[in-house]
C-alpha cells in the first residue's frame, strides 16, 4: 500500500535497532503471504568459505582489492535496499521506479563476485603450480578489468535510485498511450 506502517517490517522506524525472528511481522506480509521481504537485516559474504572460527589469517582474505570493492558494493546495495524499502512503504511507486537500476546494480555484483571467484580459483591453480598460466592469469587480469571499468558503472545506477520515482511516476499515464 501507500500507507507507511513502521510495524511492518524490521526497519529504522521501527526502533528495534538489531535483527528480529523471521515471521515477526505477519502485517507486512505480501499479498502472496510471503514475509520479511523488506527490512531485517542484509548478508552477503564476500570471502571464500573456510568454516569456523573465522580466522583472517587463514587465506580467504587473500584477494583483498576484490574482497575490497566487493564489501563496498555490497554496503552501497544495503543502503539502497533500505532506501528503497522505506520509500516504497510510504508510497509503493517508489520500488517500481528504483527496479530497474537496482537489479541492474544487482546483476554487476553478482557478476563482481563470479569474477572475484574466478580470480581465487585462478590464483590458487598458479600456486599450485599449474601449467595453464597463460589461461589462469588471463582470468585474473579480467577480473581486474571487470572490477576496474564494469563495476564502478554500479555509482550511476545508484545516483538514480537515490533520485526517487517523482520524474517518472509523476508522468500523466496518457501520454504513454499509443
Amino acid at each position: 500500500g501507500n500507507e507507511f506502517d513502521p510495524l511492518k517490517a524490521n526497519m529504522a522506524d521501527t526502533g528495534i535497532g538489531h535483527p528480529s525472528a523471521v515471521g515477526c511481522f505477519p502485517g507486512g506480509a505480501s499479498p502472496y503471504g510471503c514475509l520479511d521481504m523488506a527490512g531485517n537485516v542484509w548478508e552477503w559474504t564476500s570471502t571464500k568459505w573456510a568454516g569456523y572460527p573465522y580466522n583472517a589469517q587463514d587465506g580467504r582474505e587473500d584477494m583483498s582489492p576484490f574482497v575490497q570493492a566487493l564489501r563496498a558494493t555490497s554496503a552501497r546495495l544495503e543502503g539502497l535496499t533500505w532506501k528503497i524499502a522505506e520509500s516504497a512503504m510510504k508510497n509503493a511507486e517508489e520500488a517500481d521506479a528504483a527496479a530497474l537500476e537496482y537489479l541492474m546494480i544487482l546483476g554487476y555484483l553478482v557478476l563482481a563476485h563470479m569474477w572475484a571467484w574466478m580470480a581465487r580459483v585462478s590464483a590458487d591453480a598458479l600456486a599450485a603450480g599449474s601449467t595453464e598460466t597463460e589461461f589462469y592469469t588471463a582470468k585474473i587480469e579480467t577480473a581486474r578489468f571487470y572490477f576496474q571499468r564494469v563495476l564502478p558503472r554500479i555509482e550511476s545506477l545508484a545516483l538514480c535510485v537515490e533520485a526517487g520515482g517523482a520524474s517518472i511516476t509523476s508522468i500523466p499515464q496518457n501520454h504513454f498511450a499509443a
